[in-house]
């Protein structure tokens, strides 16, 4: 088998051509193809750099305000927990019976009222 070597000579140069020729009209087509690629990156770019600049809170010290509010809270909410216990099962009842609170429980009342905070 004989292969025919003189024949082939030319057609490298010629694909060589035809590829750059086909490239170079892609991007001469237009402004699109170097718009869009500039473009993408430029998107890509200004996106991470957004979401490297709105990054988490440091753990630990929002955990801790987050508990410290939580302890204000707290102290505000659990006289009012007492109050509303004491109003609903000691007071309420007595008056619907027809009696009046005890002693005992008007002093509770008095010193849950005037507590610090």
């Amino acid at each position: 088998m004989k292969i025919n070597i003189i024949g082939n000579k030319g057609q490298s140069t010629v694909e060589y051509l035809v590829v750059t020729f086909v490239l170079v009209a892609a991007l001469i087509k237009g402004p699109g193809i170097y718009h869009t690629v500039t473009d993408t990156m430029e998107n890509k770019y200004h996106s991470y750099s957004f979401g490297i600049a709105i990054s988490d809170p440091p753990r630990k010290a929002f955990d801790d305000a987050v508990n410290e509010d939580y302890e204000k809270i707290k102290k505000v909410l659990d006289p009012l927990d007492e109050l509303k216990r004491l109003i609903n099962e000691i007071i309420i009842p007595d008056f619907k019976e027809g009696k009046l609170p005890s002693w005992e429980s008007v002093e509770r009342f008095k010193d849950l009222i005037k507590r610090k905070h």
